[in-house]
């Protein structure tokens, strides 16, 4: 299905509801994942999440510039709703201090789109099919952390000691040790045994962010000219918020990953090492704070926008294996790529 017409985002803006004040528990150590506590979603009438998935078919030739692959587009629309608490500290126990990790648990749930024009003006590639239509597609679960180094009792359950903490032979603070360098985490559980922990950072952005719309260059992209770029609907919103009068805003970036200098990591069951085997995660997830002056310190309105990417092996040009868990074929990597703006649900 092409959509010839890009909507207008309006609606995307008059749903908007007023910031929700947080639970004053998350305030301090939480920061900034305190801002993330309630419920977001999306809309399902005007969607604003994208959905760029190749997914194996060994039972489908599909000729592309690079020969005969077995694979194929799913790429569409989508909508969802994300849940975040904090349940409280879970502390890591050192010698002399503790890390601190202060948690949210999260919950997401992800719709196909029902077809209609998204944000952007993007395709269905190819058409959700009638009986997909607003049916669940994806879900998941785990937690964002935000760890930091503190005093740790004396003994099992004993009073707080100093921190910094003293050198037993001196008597003397030892000097303050660094921050994590990685001190935000993500701890993904997806149900298709998939395990994720990707580390990362936190900047802060004194306006509004910046996406990336260009061309790109990973496969399915460069096999397929016809494939957008996701970060188009993000960057739509952004364009729109920088139109209205009066407002300024603030961004605070949450970046993770699984790459090997963060320390993070990818666990897959042995179907998906042999099939489509996930090998990395990237995640920017944007905490936009709208202002309804230079001066005002209380956001009056919070979106989040994020754009996720997932590498994925596949065995392509394949002869099955017997126990359904490897095959003989060519690896090939293409990358897997959503991107979604969310509003926060009054009250929640």
């Amino acid at each position: 299905m092409t959509n010839t017409q890009s909507p207008t985002t309006t609606e995307i803006l008059a749903s908007i509801p007023p910031n929700v004040t947080d639970p004053t528990a998350t305030a301090d150590a939480y920061f900034p994942i305190n801002k993330l506590v309630g419920t977001w979603n999306s809309p399902a009438s005007t969607p604003t999440g994208y959905n760029v998935m190749p997914v194996p078919a060994g039972n489908k030739q599909m000729q592309t510039s690079s020969g005969s692959d077995d694979w194929q587009n799913k790429n569409f629309y989508y909508y969802e709703e994300m849940t975040f608490t904090a349940p409280g500290e879970a502390p890591n126990r050192g010698q002399f201090f503790q890390q601190g990790c202060y948690g949210l648990t999260y919950e997401q749930r992800v719709y196909f789109a029902p077809n209609t024009a998204g944000l952007g003006g993007l395709n269905y590639q190819p058409a959700v099919a009638l009986a997909k239509e607003n049916a669940l597609v994806h879900y998941e679960n785990g937690l964002w952390l935000h760890s930091q180094f503190e005093a740790q009792p004396e003994g099992a359950y004993g009073a707080t000691l100093p921190y910094p903490p003293l050198d037993p032979n001196t008597g003397q603070p030892f000097p303050v040790p660094t921050p994590p360098a990685n001190p935000i985490v993500k701890q993904v559980s997806v149900p298709h045994g998939n395990s994720i922990l990707a580390l990362g950072t936190v900047t802060n952005i004194d306006g509004l962010p910046t996406h990336n719309v260009g061309t790109l260059n990973e496969r399915p992209f460069s096999l397929d000219s016809s494939i957008p770029n996701p970060a188009i609907v993000l960057q739509a919103v952004v364009d729109d918020l920088a139109a209205i009068p009066g407002k300024t805003f603030k961004t605070t970036l949450l970046s993770v990953s699984t790459d090997a200098a963060s320390g993070g990591s990818v666990t897959n069951i042995p179907f998906e090492v042999g099939n489509a085997d996930v090998s990395g995660y990237e995640m920017d997830l944007w905490i936009i704070e709208a202002f309804d002056s230079p001066t005002s310190t209380i956001p009056s309105r919070t979106i989040l926008q994020y754009v996720q990417k997932i590498p994925m092996t596949f065995f392509i040009t394949q002869s099955p294996a017997a126990d359904g868990e490897g095959s003989d074929g060519i690896q090939e990597t293409f990358y897997h790529i959503t991107a979604n703006t969310l509003v926060k649900v009054p009250g929640a």
